[in-house]
């Protein structure tokens, strides 16, 4: 089983290096004005397109490309009543106009996808002057090739990057400035109290290798917390 599939099933909001309080940490920093349009890529079960649309009352659009994420956003949206436009797409073929969007928002998402057509479409759709907010995963030091290979055999992950190297990448696919700050281990995440509990949507039935793709998980951050971690990245078009 992926390992987005076992987040889709267990139906985790904020499955994020960081949990949902850096997610509101980072939200409250952004100037968003209720004029604005602000795009979400990769929602989840949309507990932070939720959240941005309840605290700003601006225009929201959620893109999702799992169907178990995007039914569980769909259904979040719906209960809440929230006027979110949510897509079933991936970011990498978006259906929006060119620079249609104030705000894009990313979670944890750009590492799983085709980096530089993503990267290629978010920027195609942002308007000029406006930012891209990564929260985001990030190599705390250089891996080896096997070290790579075996997290991206458990994850999914199609690009595992330092500061540098997301730096890098960002310039060259046209960014005019990136910065990025708030970098922090998964092993020190480990051990902050202020997040721990989480928003859920299980699914009615959960499967074994559900249970086993999150044991995997557990064991192998045991091995690479103090490797891997996250960060905020700020990109300017």
């Amino acid at each position: 089983m992926k390992y987005t599939d076992m987040l889709a099933e267990f139906g985790i909001g904020s499955a994020h290096p960081g949990g949902f309080s850096k997610t509101k940490q980072m939200l409250m920093d952004i100037d968003i004005q209720e004029t604005m349009t602000v795009m979400e890529c990769g929602c989840g079960t949309g507990q932070t397109a939720a959240y941005l649309q309840q605290l700003y009352d601006c225009r929201v659009i959620a893109i999702e490309a799992h169907p178990v994420m995007a039914a569980k956003a769909k259904q979040r949206f719906e209960q809440n009543q929230l006027p979110i436009v949510l897509l079933q797409e991936k970011i990498e073929s978006m259906p929006l106009g060119n620079e249609s969007v104030d705000v894009a928002v990313a979670e944890s998402v750009l590492s799983f996808c085709q980096l530089d057509q993503a990267v290629s479409e978010i920027f195609r759709v942002m308007k000029q002057g406006s930012l891209m907010y990564a929260n985001e995963l990030i190599c705390t030091e250089s891996l080896m090739p096997e070290e790579k290979k075996q997290l991206s055999s458990i994850y999914g992950f199609t690009s595992l990057f330092t500061e540098s190297e997301w730096k890098k990448t960002l310039l060259a696919l046209g960014f005019s400035s990136v910065e990025v700050s708030g970098k922090v281990s998964a092993s020190q995440l480990q051990h902050d109290d202020s997040d721990k509990g989480n928003d859920m949507m299980p699914s009615k039935t959960i499967s074994p290798s559900s249970f086993a793709t999150l044991q995997s998980h557990q064991q192998t951050m045991n091995v690479f917390g103090d490797k891997i971690g996250h960060a905020l990245i700020i990109a300017t078009k």
